[in-house]
């Protein structure tokens, strides 16, 4: 059985023009108080990575209150293997690239959304500290083929985003609002729901409606079309090193 295997990666990006913008968020996240620098103020959690973050580090004196919206650094992945189990080619949809995947934790209260890998296009509470705003595009529409038996492999980073309420004082830029997204670690332990979509038929979408044309590697431009399948599996965070979704 052939294996594709895309690992994520973080990438902090002030122009770009491969996604869209526009992101939606639950609650603003605050959580109780956080961990210590070990010789200053206990400040308030940076999310749901409970103790990765301090909000008031006490250093010569100084308060740093803008450091516990900084982003967490991922602790734990988890790798998801979506295979075609049927006698045909399947057409996964892709996201600027990145396979669509649906990943929602069942324990949590839903303030955050939970992503594969990090969105060039969102700009975090800690980029908005230091740069100004992102500024991107609509993507080109692709999908990534898969023939039947074969399976796609990605590895989720174990975060999402939660927004925040950060001190107007932290940004950089007066053009931001008083939110923002800041990239969190899932609880180490949660169950979540990891779900796949695949189409019949790619086609593209210009005015010929025809079919893609896919490269060696199985990349192709155009969107899902026809019937569509999907395939859903629950995993819990840190305690499954990975998660298979079957398609029929």
């Amino acid at each position: 059985m052939k294996s594709y295997t895309f690992f994520s990666a973080a990438v902090t990006i002030a122009l770009a023009s491969a996604c869209s913008s526009e992101v939606t968020f639950g609650s603003d996240g605050s959580g109780g108080s956080g961990g210590s620098d070990g010789g200053g103020t206990v400040g308030p959690s940076a999310g749901t990575d409970a103790g990765s973050g301090t909000g008031l580090s006490g250093v010569g004196g100084s308060i740093d209150v803008c450091g516990g919206f900084d982003d967490h650094q991922p602790r734990e992945t988890l790798e998801i293997l979506v295979t075609n189990g049927t006698t045909q080619p399947l057409y996964l949809p892709t996201d600027c690239g990145t396979v669509r995947l649906d990943i929602v934790g069942l324990t949590g209260d839903g303030s955050v959304r939970y992503t594969q890998e990090r969105d060039i296009c969102v700009s975090t509470c800690e980029d908005q500290q230091t740069d100004g705003p992102i500024v991107c595009g609509a993507c080109q529409q692709t999908v990534i083929e898969l023939v039947p038996g074969d399976t796609y492999a990605v590895v989720w980073d174990g975060q999402g985003y939660r927004n925040r309420d950060m001190p107007r004082s932290c940004y950089a830029s007066d053009g931001f609002g008083d939110l923002c997204p800041q990239r969190v670690n899932a609880p180490l332990g949660e169950a979540f729901e990891v779900a796949a979509i695949a189409g019949d038929v790619c086609r593209r979408v210009d005015a010929s409606d025809a079919p893609c044309s896919c490269d060696d590697d199985g990349e192709c431009v155009g969107a899902i079309a026809g019937p569509t399948h999907a395939a859903e599996a629950v995993a819990s965070l840190g305690v499954d090193g990975e998660v298979e979704l079957t398609l029929f």
